[in-house]
């Protein structure tokens, strides 16, 4: 009779259910939650070393710095756009630059551990979210040449001045 009884009550039956549900929502939670940290971190990761990559790239091309300078200039521009809040210059390694002088690109490789919000089963850090970049460089010097026209259309005024001179001052900015 206490079976049959205890069988037909149904009162408590939402907090047994809470209590029976609450630990797997807590556990889903968590994960999420570190999981949203670690896409994060790898997002700002992913755009201070593509920045880094692509500056470094361009003063190789420019001919700037020598191909041998470059991993240490791809650290202080990567140290320069970190955000400073959750991703410094004390926890983010560059793990890897490398020049392929056959391709003319430069990849480098960059990692950094996450401190997990809500450890699960004593993980207090998710180690080596790592990103890698590429671009490419160039070796061959560029030369410009202008065509200017110096014929008699350019005396004409226009606007308080002739086109010449214009011409002279574009001209001039142009090769700055």
């Amino acid at each position: 009779s206490t079976v049959a009884r205890f069988k037909k009550d149904e009162r408590g039956q939402y907090g047994i259910m809470f209590a029976l549900v609450s630990g797997v929502l807590m556990v889903s939670v968590g994960l999420s939650v570190d999981y949203a940290r670690i896409i994060s971190a790898k997002s700002q990761l992913t755009s201070a070393l593509d920045a880094a990559v692509l500056s470094t790239a361009r003063d190789i091309t420019r001919g700037k710095i020598e191909k041998d300078e470059a991993k240490k200039l791809i650290e202080a521009f990567l140290e320069a756009n970190l955000d400073g809040k959750r991703l410094t210059e004390s926890n983010v390694r560059v793990s890897d630059v490398q020049i392929d002088p056959v391709t003319n690109e430069l990849t480098a490789s960059a990692d950094t551990d996450v401190d997990m919000m809500f450890p699960v089963m004593n993980l207090p850090k998710v180690k080596n979210v790592a990103v890698t970049i590429g671009a490419l460089y160039s070796e061959r010097k560029v030369e410009v040449s202008m065509v200017l026209d110096v014929t008699g259309s350019m005396d004409e005024m226009v606007g308080g001045s002739t086109k010449i001179s214009e011409l002279k001052i574009a001209a001039k900015s142009a090769v700055k």
